[in-house]
C-alpha cells in the first residue's frame, strides 16, 4: 500500500499502531502522531519510546508547539531529537 500521509491518534497506542505500520512506513511522505504520553504510560511505554521507533523507521520528527495556532503552521513547529520535551499531549509531523 502507498500513501502519502498517514495520521495516526490513537489516545496511548502510538507505539503499538506503529509496529503495525513498520512494513507501510517507507511508502510514507508524511506521518503525524498525536502523542499522549499520560496515556502510553498505561500501556507499558512512553513518548521517548514512540520516538526511538519513528528514528528507526528514518524519520526526522517536529513537533507543533502550537497545533492550534491561526498563523503559518511552520513558525510552530520545534523539532526533537528525544522524547524529553514530550511532557504534554501534542501532534508530531515526522517526514524523511
Amino acid at each position: 500500500m502507498q500513501s502519502d500521509v498517514i495520521k495516526i491518534d490513537v489516545e496511548g497506542f502510538e507505539r503499538s499502531v506503529l509496529e503495525g505500520l513498520s512494513s507501510t512506513v517507507e511508502n510514507v511522505r508524511a506521518l503525524f502522531v498525536e502523542v499522549h504520553p499520560d496515556m502510553l504510560k498505561d500501556y507499558g511505554t512512553d513518548a521517548a519510546s514512540v520516538l526511538e521507533l519513528l528514528h528507526e523507521y528514518g524519520l526526522s520528527c517536529q513537533r507543533f508547539t502550537d497545533h492550534r495556532a491561526t498563523g503559518p503552521p511552520r513558525k510552530s513547529l520545534e523539532r526533537i531529537e528525544d522524547g524529553a520535551n514530550l511532557t504534554e499531549n501534542g501532534m508530531l509531523v515526522c517526514t524523511k
